[in-house]
């Protein structure tokens, strides 16, 4: 079912998001921000544990998510903020020439 989620996006919905994570798609560092973002969630937005997971130090994980907050204006602490990313973030998945 959780495969499902970010599929069930409706496409206008989406097509607003992705205008307004536009900065960040377009971030050189993006494929790298993306998968940080997306262990930070899957690590419970546990920084310790992400960072652990991810082989970098805190600081460093600290830092990309300020630049992802930056960008978006979204808060990587505000569990229904990063709910929503991580469901359009999660679209992209398998999709190379988007980034």
């Amino acid at each position: 079912m959780k495969e499902l989620l970010p599929f069930q996006v409706d496409d206008d919905f989406r097509d607003k998001i992705l205008f307004r994570l536009r900065s960040l798609i377009e971030d050189k560092d993006f494929p790298e921000l993306r998968q940080n973002f997306m262990v930070y969630c899957k690590n419970m937005m546990n920084i310790s544990q992400a960072a652990k997971e991810l082989f970098i130090h805190r600081n460093t994980l600290i830092y990309r998510l300020k630049k992802i907050e930056s960008s978006t204006s979204i808060d990587t602490k505000n569990f229904e903020h990063c709910m929503m990313l991580y469901l359009v973030l999660k679209s992209f998945d398998g999709v190379k020439d988007r980034y």
